[in-house]
């Protein structure tokens, strides 16, 4: 039986440490998904405040401890991230957009990406992170580090989006 489960962190005020290895994080959890449920797709929507977006680097992890990065470092000097979705299935790779980067991309999976302490990416797309029954509920952390000191930014909002049979 197909199913969706949506959470969000409304409106939240997370700021990214400049320059800063350990980077941070925030936490949705998920329940309610039936235990034998497996992930067929998934996408994350966020916004965030930043001047000059070629200094982040965005992560998701999963229950399982599986952590995709969604954006390596784009955007150069441009600002902001604004109702950016990364999703398993869009057709246009984030390196082709742009800043604000509103629209919907696949992930960056870059696992050489600089992450933040905890979030060492071990995917290169989103399947590793549902693709395995009963790992649905739990927490999910989008984390950002930013790689360059001079201007900081905030997390304002961000939201993760489940679809799955079961």
């Amino acid at each position: 039986v197909p199913g969706t489960v949506t959470v969000s962190s409304g409106p939240i005020s997370v700021g990214i440490p400049d320059a800063s290895a350990t980077g941070v994080s925030t936490p949705l959890t998920v329940s309610g998904v039936p235990a034998a449920a497996i992930g067929s797709s998934a996408s994350v929507n966020f916004n965030i405040t930043h001047t000059w977006d070629g200094d982040l680097a965005l992560f998701l992890k999963a229950p399982n401890n599986q952590v995709l990065n969604l954006v390596n470092q784009r955007g150069g000097s441009a600002d902001n991230f604004v109702n950016t979705t990364i999703s398993s299935t869009a057709t246009t790779p984030v390196s082709a957009g742009a800043a604000p980067f509103t629209g919907t991309y696949l992930p960056d999976g870059n696992t050489g990406a600089p992450a933040p302490a905890g979030f060492t990416p071990t995917a290169t797309s989103f399947a590793p992170l549902y693709a395995t029954a009963g790992q649905l509920n739990g927490v999910w952390s989008f984390a950002a580090r930013d790689g360059v000191g001079g201007d900081l930014g905030t997390i304002t909002s961000w939201s993760l989006t489940l679809n799955y049979n079961s």
